[in-house]
């Protein structure tokens, strides 16, 4: 946003004159703020200020400004440039536009429009502050909120202070003062303390839910370990079966060949027995050639 091209006359010291944009000839209200006068429309101050519009019913009297060139309006404490920019808001000067005006700006008007109660100015002015993301905007709402006494627009100024995560300068902490710099600082070591401890806090809970991911994956690494040698034994035990399956089938085998060799030999031994006697002989003999036959 860019600034408003404001004059360069310092009506800070000096004999008191008119001022240079903000003096017309036909206005019917003479104030005098600082060593600047202004001649402006006492309709248009009374249109934004209840408090300007009743000191202007107040009767004439003797020692009163009654606010005209030789007894002008005297703003005790109110700075010129205040003035001016508000003034020149609303006779639209060219070079001091709503658009352009910055937090600064904006600050320096404010003490006059709330002094004087010009609320709905004071509220455009305050939601005007609000629309920053700015370190600098933070710190002007801090200030602002400071020169209309508004404890939730100081609470709103130091929580976003303290979510910028960043610690104020030493022209913001001249700004907003030594209390109101002491609590952004304590409030961002709170909000640090806390994070850390939210932080540790979660560190654990990943810590414990981790040992129990732990101990769940070692139950489950155990039980394979049981059902691994559960497994080997019982492949070993299919293995002795195996083994001794093969030792039963070989002595079967072994008593197959023994008793096929044993009637083997007892159809040879057939073979060379009588019919008739049922003894060995090297030829078949004959009914009437054997010996017991003959007998």
């Amino acid at each position: 946003m860019a600034e408003a091209q404001l004059s360069a006359i310092d009506y800070s010291c000096g004999q008191p004159r008119k001022h240079h944009n903000l003096y017309f000839e036909d206005g019917t209200l003479v104030l005098q703020a600082e060593r600047a006068t202004f001649k402006i429309h006492r309709s248009l101050l009374a249109r934004y200020s209840i408090v300007i519009r009743d000191m202007l019913c107040l009767p004439s009297g003797e020692g009163h400004n009654d606010g005209t060139d030789e007894k002008p309006l005297v703003m005790n404490g109110d700075s010129a440039l205040g003035w001016e920019l508000l003034l020149g808001l609303q006779y639209n000067i060219p070079n001091i536009r709503s658009d352009v005006l910055k937090g600064g700006d904006l600050l320096t008007m404010l003490p006059i429009v709330h002094k004087y109660a010009m609320e709905e100015l004071e509220t455009k002015i305050i939601q005007e502050l609000k629309n920053t993301s700015s370190h600098d905007g933070f710190v002007d709402l801090v200030v602002a909120s400071q020169i209309v006494g508004s404890e939730e627009l100081y609470q709103d100024g130091l929580q976003r202070l303290v979510s910028a995560k960043s610690a104020p300068t030493l022209a913001q902490s001249t700004r907003m003062g030594a209390q109101a710099t002491h609590a952004v600082m304590m409030a961002a070591m709170e909000a640090a303390v806390t994070s850390a401890k939210q932080e540790t806090v979660s560190a654990l809970n990943q810590l414990i839910s981790a040992r129990k991911e732990a101990t769940v994956a070692k139950k489950e690494a155990d039980t394979a370990i049981v059902r691994a040698m559960k497994a080997q034994a019982e492949a070993n035990a299919a293995k002795w079966d195996a083994t001794s399956a093969k030792d039963t089938i070989q002595s079967l085998e072994n008593k197959v060949r023994e008793i096929s060799d044993k009637l083997d030999k007892m159809i040879i031994t057939e073979s060379r027995m009588c019919r008739h006697c049922r003894e060995l002989t090297n030829w078949r003999c004959e009914q009437y050639s054997c010996r017991k036959y003959q007998v």
